[in-house]
């Protein structure tokens, strides 16, 4: 490839130096970003070696626009703005998301192994999932049974409440029916871009796997107001915190014990671009600015 290109850093693992300043990409990590990273719509980077020699680099943009993304911009000229990586920590961390609700029956933010031991006594026999503050791409999570807890699942736990990314969202585990998301970008004035609900698909992981858009009424009218709810909220809690960019909200309908189907609007929280993103965007990315 010659003449001038525009790049996107793929900086995947973008929560692990938010988690940690000091991290270092493995070769086996690198090597999953760029496999994950294969279909996106750009010519994908890790570094400035992936550009080949006669290409110009006129434009460029990253996953997530931590330190070390920037400092790859930085030497292939790319002008970027973002925001502090203190404001990137603070929206990407579980808590942030928890605060803006609603969450699962029984669902809490745990910041203490006492905390968690609270939660789980409301139903110590049950399947509860419990997800690090700063966890991507089905990682960094457990499946545990309260009262069956192996020693390797309580270290975990207790290694869970220490770092950048301390604390745990812990969820009661329940039986999802169908996955969506709905995308935008905070622009640096304070204006919205809102993109179309996508439906996608994880693997058992819990990692990405499919997206397409929502077909017209695959979300029901209550749940579509609840979805749009949590993205106004999302939006605006963002634009509080200094963050401007791509975001991306994950939301899931579910069965409960009494195979009755719920809607919960608002699961994830991502400020950063998605594998999704660009499904639901799309010619959205002009958008509607609110």
């Amino acid at each position: 490839m010659s003449g001038n290109v525009s790049v996107f850093l793929a900086n995947l693992d973008a929560e692990l130096e938010l988690g940690d300043p000091g991290y270092v990409r493995s070769s086996r990590m690198a090597a999953s970003i760029r496999a994950r990273a294969a279909s996106l719509p750009h010519l994908v980077v890790l570094d400035a070696r992936d550009v080949p020699s006669d290409a110009v680099v006129v434009g460029g943009d990253a996953w997530c626009m931590t330190p070390s993304a920037r400092a790859v911009l930085d030497a292939l000229g790319v002008e970027a703005r973002a925001p502090a990586v203190e404001v990137l920590r603070r929206v990407n961390h579980r808590s942030f998301a928890a605060s803006l609700g609603p969450r699962l029956p029984g669902a809490v933010f745990c910041t203490s192994v006492a905390d968690c031991t609270r939660a789980f006594a409301r139903a110590p026999d049950r399947p509860w999932l419990l997800k690090r503050a700063l966890g991507f791409a089905g990682r960094m999570r457990k499946r545990v049974v309260p009262s069956a807890m192996d020693a390797a699942s309580r270290t975990w736990l207790a290694a869970s409440m220490d770092g950048h990314g301390a604390g745990l969202m812990v969820e009661p585990f329940v039986a999802i029916v169908a996955e969506f998301s709905l995308h935008g970008r905070l622009l640096a004035d304070g204006a919205v871009q809102r993109g179309a609900p996508v439906r996608f698909g994880t693997d058992a992981d819990g990692a990405f796997a499919s997206a397409r858009r929502a077909t017209p009424g695959e979300l029901a009218p209550g749940e579509l107001r609840a979805l749009d709810d949590a993205f106004a909220r999302c939006a605006s809690a963002l634009r509080a915190a200094d963050y401007f960019g791509p975001f991306g909200l994950d939301a899931f309908r579910w069965r409960d014990d009494a195979g009755v189907r719920l809607f919960h609007p608002l699961s994830e929280l991502n400020a950063r671009y998605t594998m999704a993103w660009w499904v639901g965007m799309g010619e959205c990315e002009r958008g509607e600015a609110t």
